[in-house]
């Protein structure tokens, strides 16, 4: 197995984890905790607001996120948890990743 090879398995493990210790949400899941429509969700992805991380081909949504008092905050965690040369860009779109 070559490095990255190795490095994108634990990345996908650890997702996994999250997902399992509910660090990520679902869209419904994420729609529901901050009281919105999926539609509003759409927006908010379209417009930098939110961002969604794919698991095993299912859309998840940071919970941290979830908590409008305290996105500034959650927007510096995740930048700073995410491997450098894979790191959303500043527009956070759902595809707006880096791939070396």
């Amino acid at each position: 197995m070559m490095f990255r090879e190795g490095v994108e398995r634990q990345a996908l493990v650890a997702r996994r984890e999250m997902v399992r210790s509910r660090e990520l949400l679902t869209r419904a899941e994420f729609c529901t905790r901050l009281g919105v429509s999926e539609r509003r969700i759409a927006r908010m992805v379209a417009t930098g607001s939110a961002f969604s991380i794919e698991v095993d081909g299912v859309e998840y949504f940071p919970a941290l996120r979830a908590n409008r008092e305290r996105w500034p905050l959650a927007r510096m965690a995740m930048l700073n948890a995410w491997p450098r040369d894979n790191r959303p860009t500043q527009t956070f779109g759902v595809s707006a990743c880096h791939h070396a």
